[in-house]
């Protein structure tokens, strides 16, 4: 047997060292690149890891303030606690001040209210006991009779507290004008010298002269005895303080057989003796529209009284058609109230 050769040996083992060598080599590389990625790795967690380390310290400083923030806000809410108690402990003590004074309102209420009433009772009292300077002056017609009437009684009761005097004008030859008017004969105007009607002409001119107001009301026969006191007054306006007292002249008749124009008197006396002042209410078929009392107006009706400026008379269309019964038909007081209400003369 032959013994190895060194030489080959030695190379032998050389060549099993280079491999090992270039195995060793290349872990070696691996491991140095496994080196080169693990530092790459590690740099890019250090980065991270650096980020992390701002993002926290962002964080802590942020929950520092956050923190504060909350210590702040409790601090708020109990000083605002603090303020709701003191604000409820207020309102509660405001809203019992304010009940007391609703209570004490409601009960002066009460009072004033009751207090009010009684005032206005002695006012409306007090009203009956002053003068209201108004006369009442009625003429009555041909359907008056003396022993059976009511009409001062019923002026008293409509009219309360307006008049401070009523005077009853009464003349019993307006039954005989009424026989001439029923028989269809010449009915003559009043003369002015009539007894009557010169009585009643001088208490007007004197209640005129005290600043009274004169209010005149005629039923037919009584219109026309207005009317010739309306007559003779225009001739003796010398008997007048002041001829402005006409101003609280107001007359108004119903009926009346005699209705004079009045579009011929002097311009100063128109001011007084006008439409607002002079009232002649008469119905188209009433038996006195056959004597003296101007034209008839066209377009009259029933539900209106249509005006005759020239002597101040209204006409109207009655219901009834015997000319004797729309004689008696007015509804006298009714209209009267009516146009003293609108003159403000209408006290309750």
């Amino acid at each position: 047997m032959c013994r190895p050769n060194k030489t080959a040996i030695a190379a032998n083992q050389i060549s099993q060292l280079t491999h090992e060598n270039d195995i060793l080599t290349c872990e070696i590389e691996e491991l140095n690149q496994y080196k080169s990625n693990t530092d790459i790795s590690l740099n890019d967690l250090h980065a991270k890891l650096q980020t992390c380390h701002i993002v926290a310290n962002n964080q802590a400083s942020a929950n520092n303030t956050l923190s504060d923030k909350v210590t702040e806000l409790q601090t708020d809410i109990e000083d605002k606690h603090d303020l709701v108690e003191q604000l409820t402990k207020k309102f509660t003590e405001c809203s019992s001040i304010n009940q007391t004074l609703i209570d004490d309102l409601k009960n002066e209420t009460v009072r004033l209210i009751h207090q009010n009433t009684t005032l206005n009772n002695n006012i409306l009292h007090l009203k009956t006991l002053l003068p209201s300077n108004v006369i009442l002056y009625y003429f009555v017609g041909s359907q008056y009779t003396p022993s059976k009437n009511s009409l001062l009684l019923d002026l008293k009761t409509h009219f309360k507290n307006t008049f401070d005097c009523i005077n009853i004008q009464y003349d019993d030859s307006m039954y005989t004008t009424l026989q001439s008017i029923k028989a269809g004969k010449e009915v003559h105007k009043i003369r002015s010298s009539k007894k009557t009607l010169i009585a009643a002409f001088g208490n007007i001119i004197r209640d005129l002269n005290k600043g009274k107001k004169v209010i005149m009301i005629g039923d037919n026969y009584g219109g026309a005895v207005i009317n010739r006191i309306v007559d003779k007054l225009l001739l003796n306006t010398n008997k007048l303080d002041n001829i402005e007292v006409l101003s609280n002249m107001f007359c108004f008749t119903f009926g009346s057989f005699y209705i004079p124009p009045r579009d011929g008197i002097p311009k100063k006396l128109k001011t007084y003796i006008n439409s607002r002042h002079i009232h002649n209410f008469i119905y188209n078929s009433d038996c006195s529209t056959n004597y003296h009392v101007g034209k008839i107006p066209n377009n009259i009706s029933l539900t209106t009284w249509t005006p005759n400026v020239s002597n101040l008379s209204k006409w109207s269309v009655s219901t009834k058609t015997d000319p004797l019964e729309i004689h008696y038909a007015y509804d006298t007081i009714a209209i009267v109230s009516k146009e003293l209400e609108s003159l403000g003369l209408m006290l309750n």
